[in-house]
């Protein structure tokens, strides 16, 4: 999170409020005057969507907060995490047997990234460096919502396969030992981390000269064959410093941070690993929200490169949802319409004659869209279902690219 706030609560209803810092570490919040057990609430925005997590803290020192705690208060709480703040803190033995649940279909995950199967997610003290919790936080994504009256938590890999649902009736489903998955989850990613640590040199920069020096210092972090299209402009590896420190510049962005690099979907099938990585710039109140770039760790390399486009073709998609409500009736019956649509470019890499398609159809029985990383609500994914790209759309429907489109890595 960025710009984030974390509010604490003691259970005789007094908080503190404080700023994060960048990094998303916070540290020297006085809890004088407040009673355990302790309730934290983070808020702020991820990937363009404002967010909020929820922790519960049984005495003072470390306190994560994050999508697993939130998760874990979900199904303590059997309902709304948000609730915690109005209505007090689940019961410890409530969200010890929680985080067992949820620990049980984590346990290779965790294994896997060196922690033991009884890491406490609120507890376990972790640096955003893609290593250990983090990069748990990183490669599986954590949501909850409601289906058929039951509070539910899923949790998805982001890289191979792995989905696990479980809800409030005591259901489960799916499970996280996807062989991609844990395989996946013993890649160092912490290159990642350095070439978006450079985007932020550079962006903060005063000068477009000041800047291009700092991307033209760290030209050894593209690939060698990077490509990124921006405003219709095609960037490459010899124009890449000039172009981007431009564009910063242009947007009023320059001097600002490229904050919240966050994986969006990886696809690790192959030789060569492909991650897509969503991030804001900010510069005041100056900000580009939601752009993505894709890195690549070439076969035999042990270095993360940035690749740019994950594919030559642009693909946006768009959702809409319509109310309407008859005004010359007494007792109106609202009807509803929902859209999706999708928007692909008739050109790649100067080809005109590109065959791309994509087709809208119902979704399956027991199939719904799935959720991004950063949301708190949505429709339980069947698990073991194919799709992996998280597409803003209506519950009930899906999308089916035909043979000769590409993986859907959707700009949104």
């Amino acid at each position: 999170m960025q710009n984030a706030t974390l509010t604490i609560m003691g259970s005789n209803g007094l908080s503190v409020s404080a700023s994060v810092n960048s990094d998303g570490s916070y540290s020297n919040l006085s809890l004088n005057g407040l009673t355990a057990p302790y309730r934290l609430q983070a808020c702020g925005p991820v990937n363009a969507v404002y967010t909020c997590h929820y922790a519960v803290a049984q005495g003072g020192g470390v306190a994560n907060v994050t999508s697993l705690t939130t998760a874990q208060i979900t199904l303590a709480n059997g309902g709304d995490a948000a609730g915690i703040m109005t209505s007090g803190a689940p019961s410890a033995s409530a969200l010890s047997g929680s985080q067992q649940t949820l620990q049980a279909a984590l346990a290779q995950a965790l294994a896997a990234v060196g922690l033991s199967g009884g890491a406490d997610f609120t507890t376990t003290a972790f640096n955003a460096d893609r290593t250990g919790m983090d990069k748990m936080l990183d490669v599986i994504a954590a949501s909850t919502g409601v289906n058929n009256g039951h509070t539910f938590v899923q949790l998805e890999g982001r890289v191979g396969g792995g989905n696990f649902y479980v809800d409030s009736s005591g259901a489960q489903t799916g499970s996280l030992g996807d062989s991609a998955l844990i395989s996946g989850l013993g890649l160092d990613l912490t290159g990642i981390s350095q070439i978006f640590a450079a985007l932020n040199s550079a962006a903060g920069s005063g000068t477009v000269g000041a800047c291009a020096a700092v991307l033209g210092n760290n030209a050894s972090m593209l690939d060698a064959q990077f490509s990124l299209t921006i405003n219709q402009q095609t960037l490459n590896a010899g124009n890449f410093a000039a172009q981007i420190c431009s564009f910063l510049s242009q947007g009023g962005l320059l001097g600002g941070s490229v904050a919240n690099p966050t994986l969006r979907d990886c696809d690790f099938s192959g030789s060569d690993k492909i991650c897509t990585v969503g991030f804001d710039v900010l510069n005041g109140s100056t900000i580009q929200e939601g752009a993505e770039m894709a890195v690549v760790l070439r076969s035999g390399s042990a270095a993360w490169k940035l690749l740019g486009q994950a594919t030559p073709y642009e693909i946006h998609v768009n959702a809409n949802v319509q109310r309407t409500l008859r005004a010359n009736v007494s007792s109106p019956q609202p009807s509803y319409y929902r859209a999706i649509s999708f928007e692909i470019h008739t050109a790649a890499n100067g080809v005109s004659n590109a065959v791309q398609s994509a087709k809208v159809s119902p979704a399956p029985v027991g199939m719904a869209p799935r959720s991004p990383r950063s949301a708190t609500r949505a429709a339980p994914a069947n698990p073991g279902s194919p799709s992996r790209e998280a597409v803003a759309a209506a519950p009930g429907w899906g999308w089916t690219a035909s043979t000769t489109a590409i993986w859907p890595r959707a700009t949104r």
